[in-house]
């Protein structure tokens, strides 16, 4: 069982205060302590995977990047001082210190991500309580704050992953339309002059200006489907023949 996990209070009202006129109440301070440990212990639990998968001995920060990224957390943010101290996050990964080591990188880079991640909880809870004419961080705000980063960190994701997937799938339309152009090119003339080739190309390139004009956003589905009848256009008939083994 993962060992409780605490910040010094001080630590932690600094970064949800984050230089805004708020006050926190000890048991919004309280409320952060529980889903910080929530946090270590999900953590721990991905890194000990990408440890064993990897079948390392030292956390480094390659490893931790890929342990916290498994569950979403972003890892790019650098402060320039930092409130939290390392000795704070070597017990934050003290669950994995009997069996492995931890770089000093890591520990600095798990810095960086706690102070982000108590920082945007502590400026949610700032535009909430600005909103409701409240000066005065509770329990509830932080909770409300920290379920709203959560969702926000979910949108961002998979924003991340539709692009990624769309990425893919025009690698993969290419990748279509390369292979069947070199079976057109080697087809005879008669099965597809380089005229009505030209001409259907071109009109599909004016039928797909046209529809990008009209729709300010197109989905991936539809992407797809456009990328693979600019395919079946391309590669012509088929002759059944010609794909038995």
């Amino acid at each position: 069982m993962s060992k409780k996990f605490e910040l010094p209070q001080s630590h932690i009202k600094d970064l949800l205060r984050n230089n805004h006129d708020i006050n926190i109440g000890a048991d919004a301070v309280r409320k952060c302590q529980e889903h910080l440990q929530d946090l270590k212990i999900k953590i721990n639990m991905e890194i000990s995977e990408v440890m064993t998968k990897e079948n390392r001995k030292i956390i480094k920060e390659p490893q931790l990047k890929k342990a916290l990224n498994r569950i979403g957390i972003e890892t790019g943010f650098n402060f320039d001082l930092l409130r939290l101290t390392k000795a704070d996050m070597r017990r934050l990964l003290e669950d994995n210190k009997s069996e492995y080591m931890i770089s000093a990188e890591a520990v600095i880079r798990m810095q960086n991500v706690i102070e982000y991640y108590l920082r945007s909880i502590g400026d949610i809870a700032f535009e909430y309580l600005t909103k409701n004419g409240r000066k005065t961080m509770n329990a509830d705000t932080e909770n409300f704050a920290f379920n709203s980063f959560n969702q926000k960190k979910a949108e961002f994701n998979l924003d991340k992953f539709i692009k990624k997937k769309a990425a893919n799938s025009i690698t993969n339309s290419r990748k279509i339309i390369a292979k069947n152009e070199k079976k057109i090119s080697e087809k005879k003339p008669t099965e597809l002059h380089p005229n009505n080739k030209k001409r259907i190309i071109n009109d599909e390139k004016k039928r797909f200006n046209i529809e990008l004009k009209n729709n300010s956003k197109i989905t991936l589905s539809e992407l797809e489907q456009y990328l693979f009848e600019a395919a079946n256009i391309l590669r012509g008939p088929i002759d059944k023949a010609d794909y038995k083994s």
